[in-house]
Parts: C-alpha cells; structure tokens; sequence
C-alpha cells in the first residue's frame, strides 16, 4: 500500500510540473483503508509550503465519548451512565484534521509531506514520503 501511494504521488508531482503554471503546487491529505489498516497523508508538493494539517491521537477517545455519547449511527441513544470509564477505551487511534479535544497534548502532528499508517493492532508507523 505504501509503495503505490508513492506511485501515485509522484504521479501527482509529474503532472503539477506539466502544467504552465508559474508555481506548480498541490496540497494533499487524504486516507485510504484495505480494511486491515489505514494510511493517511499530508503532503505538499512544494517542500517550502505547509500543506494542511493532519493529527492523530491514541489518547483522546475518553474525551470523545464524554462528548458524544451516543451509538456512532444515531439509531440508538445510550444514557450518560453508560459511558465507558477511561481505563474501559482500550487501544484506539483517532486520525483527524484539527486536535478535538481539549487537551492538545493528546495529539500528535503528522510532519509535512509524511504519512501516518494504522495497522490491524492499531500500532502506529508516522514516515516521511520518499518520491
């Protein structure tokens, strides 16, 4: 999965420097899942411009789910007193665009041009982009 993702990036790159454009520059993040794990990209095509921002977090679901204690479908409402205690959660990895919560530390910003890969035991790999 990794080695097509910088296929396509570098797929991406030849076809910004065809262009007549005096600064050829694409931001990118995106994610993508073969069910077993997720990969998920920040990347600038141009190493002096930031692209977006990508986060991810082991940390904050407690948070989340104090915050939006319902079923994720919306189908079925659970009482507050059915929260999961914290030492409940578990392993988990929230990826997002901006921290969610209000603790900051909690989170972690994917450097420029980097991705971040989630595997099935939810172990978390963070590389920079090699095209």
């Amino acid at each position: 999965m990794i080695n097509t993702l910088q296929d396509v990036l570098a797929l991406i790159q030849e076809s910004i420097k065809d262009t007549d454009e005096e600064l050829p520059l694409s931001n990118l993040n995106f994610a993508v899942t073969d069910s077993c794990q997720l990969l998920a990209v920040r990347f600038s095509s141009i190493d002096e411009f930031e692209p977006p921002s990508l986060y991810y977090s082991t940390k904050a679901g407690p948070v989340l789910n104090r915050k939006y204690p319902d079923h994720p479908d919306g189908k079925e409402e659970i009482p507050k007193t059915a929260m999961r205690a914290t030492h409940e959660h578990g392993k988990h990895v929230i990826v997002a665009s901006e921290p969610n919560t209000y603790n900051t530390k909690d989170w972690h910003l994917v450097p420029s041009t980097s991705f971040v890969l989630i595997d099935k035991n939810l172990n978390v790999t963070v590389e920079k982009i090699q095209l």
